[in-house]
Protein backbone atom coordinates (compact mmCIF):
# COMPACT_ATOMS: atom_id res chain seq x y z
CA UNK A 1 0.00 0.00 0.00
CA UNK A 2 1.08 3.28 -0.91
CA UNK A 3 0.95 5.66 1.86
CA UNK A 4 -0.68 9.19 1.48
CA UNK A 5 0.55 12.21 0.89
CA UNK A 6 0.30 15.34 2.93
CA UNK A 7 -2.11 17.03 0.88
CA UNK A 8 -4.12 13.42 1.09
CA UNK A 9 -3.73 13.21 4.89
CA UNK A 10 -5.23 17.02 5.50
CA UNK A 11 -8.18 16.67 2.98
CA UNK A 12 -9.25 13.86 4.67
CA UNK A 13 -8.83 15.33 8.41
CA UNK A 14 -10.52 18.01 7.32
CA UNK A 15 -13.19 16.94 5.68
CA UNK A 16 -13.99 13.66 7.69
CA UNK A 17 -12.85 14.21 11.28
CA UNK A 18 -13.55 17.50 11.54
CA UNK A 19 -9.79 19.14 11.95
CA UNK A 20 -9.29 22.65 11.21
CA UNK A 21 -5.88 23.13 8.38
CA UNK A 22 -3.79 23.52 10.86
CA UNK A 23 -4.65 20.81 12.95
CA UNK A 24 -4.85 17.93 10.18
CA UNK A 25 -1.11 19.54 8.29
CA UNK A 26 0.64 18.82 11.85
CA UNK A 27 -1.19 15.58 12.03
CA UNK A 28 0.00 14.57 8.43
CA UNK A 29 3.78 15.71 9.16
CA UNK A 30 3.40 13.30 12.42
CA UNK A 31 1.95 10.38 10.55
CA UNK A 32 4.43 10.52 7.86
CA UNK A 33 7.29 9.99 10.24
CA UNK A 34 5.65 7.46 11.83
CA UNK A 35 7.88 4.04 13.17
CA UNK A 36 7.30 1.57 9.94
CA UNK A 37 5.26 -0.73 12.23
CA UNK A 38 3.45 2.21 12.97
CA UNK A 39 3.17 3.43 9.75
CA UNK A 40 1.61 0.39 8.73
CA UNK A 41 -1.14 0.53 11.42
CA UNK A 42 -1.32 4.08 10.35
CA UNK A 43 -2.55 2.37 6.52
CA UNK A 44 -4.76 -0.20 7.76
CA UNK A 45 -7.23 2.52 9.59
CA UNK A 46 -6.83 4.98 6.82
CA UNK A 47 -7.82 2.18 4.55
CA UNK A 48 -10.31 0.14 6.84
CA UNK A 49 -11.25 2.03 9.86
CA UNK A 50 -10.29 -0.31 12.05
CA UNK A 51 -7.76 0.10 15.19
CA UNK A 52 -4.46 -1.39 16.04
CA UNK A 53 -4.24 -4.13 18.80
CA UNK A 54 -0.02 -3.27 18.92
CA UNK A 55 1.11 -3.05 22.50
CA UNK A 56 4.30 -0.78 22.78
CA UNK A 57 5.66 -0.87 26.76
CA UNK A 58 1.76 -2.29 27.76
CA UNK A 59 0.13 0.74 26.10
CA UNK A 60 -2.15 0.08 23.18
CA UNK A 61 -4.68 2.67 21.26
CA UNK A 62 -7.62 1.61 23.13
CA UNK A 63 -5.54 2.00 26.56
CA UNK A 64 -4.63 5.64 25.57
CA UNK A 65 -8.17 6.48 24.11
CA UNK A 66 -9.83 5.12 27.46
CA UNK A 67 -7.33 6.43 30.07
CA UNK A 68 -6.04 8.99 28.70
CA UNK A 69 -8.48 10.86 26.49
CA UNK A 70 -6.82 10.61 23.24
CA UNK A 71 -8.11 10.21 19.91
CA UNK A 72 -6.90 7.61 17.33
CA UNK A 73 -4.35 9.54 16.29
CA UNK A 74 -2.57 10.74 19.39
CA UNK A 75 -2.53 7.20 20.87
CA UNK A 76 -0.63 6.49 17.58
CA UNK A 77 1.79 8.64 17.99
CA UNK A 78 2.26 8.16 21.72
CA UNK A 79 3.01 4.43 20.98
CA UNK A 80 5.31 5.93 18.48
CA UNK A 81 6.82 8.30 21.46
CA UNK A 82 7.04 5.00 23.56
CA UNK A 83 8.87 3.35 20.91
CA UNK A 84 11.75 6.51 20.47
CA UNK A 85 11.88 7.51 24.02
CA UNK A 86 10.15 5.02 26.35
CA UNK A 87 11.24 6.31 29.41
CA UNK A 88 10.30 10.49 28.64
CA UNK A 89 7.28 8.73 27.57
CA UNK A 90 6.31 6.51 30.05
CA UNK A 91 7.03 9.01 32.75
CA UNK A 92 4.83 11.73 30.97
CA UNK A 93 1.93 9.30 30.68
CA UNK A 94 1.98 7.89 34.35
CA UNK A 95 2.05 11.75 35.23
CA UNK A 96 -0.88 12.91 34.11
CA UNK A 97 -2.27 15.02 31.02
CA UNK A 98 -3.74 18.27 30.54
CA UNK A 99 -5.99 18.66 27.46
CA UNK A 100 -4.80 19.49 24.48
CA UNK A 101 -6.44 19.50 21.16
CA UNK A 102 -5.31 19.99 18.11
CA UNK A 103 -7.99 18.00 16.32
CA UNK A 104 -11.58 18.66 15.90
CA UNK A 105 -12.47 21.87 16.64
CA UNK A 106 -9.69 23.35 17.69
CA UNK A 107 -8.76 27.32 17.74
CA UNK A 108 -5.74 27.30 15.54
CA UNK A 109 -7.67 28.35 12.20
Amino acid sequence: MVFPNKEEIVQRLVNEFGYSDYGAGLMADKARKLDPTLRHEFLRWWNTGSTTEIAVEGYTVERLMRENSQNLLAALFTLDWLLREPDKAIAAIEEGHDVVRIGPNDEND
